[in-house]
């Protein structure tokens, strides 16, 4: 079932594809203007959001042509579908192979719940950031990890460069000078 009416769907993907102005009595913006790529794109994310909300509702009986369309679309860019679906690569598409291949996906409890969790998380603001935030931390975290395991090495590193350069050497000031002068340089690129 699902939890958006066709007023709900609408009004989110005028929020999300139209650049238009919003109404100020309904606050809500207007749509696209005619004859534009955005009004395209906008009758055309309507028209599948349509269909998926009805496809969900019907608990998967009704497969409305928009989204048999959309998953022949998709399967037949798959790879694993290539050879079912193409007399040779680069032929023409199998349209009653895609069709029932299309039909079979669309009735699989899989597929289903998969496009219920596409279809709620488009439409919920709040869950379709959720996941941004879990970026942005694994980010923070594999920096992290990668200055623990880097600064270790660049310590270690530069104690054996150390080890290596005798004492009584008329050369090693200088060096010890270049191999400090070359730490900011690292630590700058590891930015």
């Amino acid at each position: 079932m699902s939890p958006y009416t066709e007023l709900d769907v609408n009004g989110v993907l005028l929020e999300n594809l139209s650049s238009q102005d919003r109404n100020p009595t309904t606050g809500q913006k207007k749509e696209p203007k005619s004859s534009t790529p955005e009004k395209q794109r906008y009758d055309k994310s309507k028209a599948i959001a349509q269909a998926a909300r009805e496809y969900l509702e019907s608990d998967d009986q009704n497969i409305p042509q928009v989204l048999q369309d959309e998953m022949i679309a998709y399967i037949s860019h798959s790879p694993l579908f290539r050879d079912l679906l193409f007399d040779q690569p680069g032929g023409t598409l199998k349209q009653n192979e895609a069709a029932a291949i299309a039909q079979t996906l669309l009735r699989q409890p899989q597929v289903r719940r998969i496009i219920h969790r596409l279809f709620t998380e488009r439409l919920d603001p709040k869950k379709r950031l959720e996941h941004e935030s879990i970026v942005a931390s694994l980010q923070r975290e594999l920096r992290q990890l990668e200055a623990q395991v880097i600064d270790p090495q660049k310590i270690d590193i530069k104690s054996a460069l150390i080890g290596f350069i005798p004492k009584d050497d008329v050369n090693s000031k200088e060096f010890m000078q270049l191999l400090n002068s070359l730490k900011p340089c690292t630590e700058k690129q590891a930015e």
